[in-house]
């Protein structure tokens, strides 16, 4: 069991791309990394973000009423 957790913070600037790359890497699995921390991430389809099946996303509470305004995002 560890007693720590891990937090990757980054910004994508809400291009795809960077958060694509960010999170198909084996960057964030290789540092044990296990909430990822989103700054403007990109919002595309059905107003969702760019996540992978072995994250949760947790959006802010008012992202579904105004997703072009959510700026951060938590992937746990």
């Amino acid at each position: 069991m560890k007693d720590t957790i891990n937090i990757w913070q980054q910004n994508t600037n809400k291009l795809p791309t960077c958060q694509y790359d960010l999170l198909s890497s084996d960057k964030l699995t290789s540092m044990n990394i296990d909430i990822v921390a989103i700054q403007e991430p990109a919002i595309v389809n059905n107003n969702r973000s760019i996540a992978s099946r072995d994250w949760i996303s947790v959006y802010p509470m008012l992202h579904q009423s105004n997703p072009e305004r959510t700026r951060s995002l938590m992937l746990i």
